[in-house]
């Protein structure tokens, strides 16, 4: 067997620590909570750079940072990086010796709605991811709510069988009791005559 330790141990939520033994490691996991810290690598999608137009990014370290910087619009922050500005148009000249100036290629146009639906592509993933897991949380809720309610419905049923059996128990009782009350008395000991 190979060494085990020091190793790595990541987090969907912090970055990663190093621990050098099981004791190290069954201190970011202590028992009773929720396992947090993990042995293989975990994908964590913060932070993350948000491109702007200039070319330069901005780091981000959650979705509320991500949103809030996109909210300002697409044409401020971007996922991916911006095309490149268009340089000057050139100019050009016809045979007959007439200047115009160009315009931006078609190719380049392109790149622009391809980017521009990219990003709205993007936007419209994450809305429907938000949505799917509402749904889900939602899900469970209503899973969550009807295993309640058919616990509930059980007991209730547990508690008037119950009743039911007390009542009876009750009217066995007083049927015994009554019974008892109409039996004739017990002879009671003749006494002793003197002798």
């Amino acid at each position: 067997m190979g060494h085990e330790y020091p190793k790595q141990m990541y987090s969907r939520t912090k970055d990663p620590v190093t621990v050098n033994s099981v004791d190290d490691e069954k201190k970011l996991n202590p028992q009773g909570k929720p396992q947090e810290w993990f042995p293989r690598y975990i994908h964590r999608e913060y932070p993350k750079a948000l491109h702007r137009p200039d070319g330069t990014t901005v780091t981000v370290n959650d979705k509320l940072g991500e949103d809030s910087l996109l909210a300002e619009g697409a044409d401020k922050y971007s996922l991916r990086p911006f095309p490149k500005p268009e340089p000057e148009p050139e100019r050009a000249s016809t045979s007959a010796g007439e200047s115009f100036a160009m315009g931006p290629s078609a190719f380049q146009k392109v790149q622009e709605v391809e980017f521009t639906v990219d990003v709205l592509r993007q936007k419209l993933e994450a809305s429907e991811d938000a949505n799917a897991a509402l749904k889900s949380r939602i899900d469970a809720l209503e899973t969550d709510t009807h295993g309640k309610m058919l616990t509930l419905a059980g007991r209730i049923e547990g508690v008037s069988k119950t009743q039911d059996e007390l009542r009876s128990i009750v009217v066995s009782l007083k049927t015994l009791l009554s019974d008892k009350s109409e039996a004739p008395a017990p002879k009671q000991q003749r006494e002793k005559q003197p002798a």
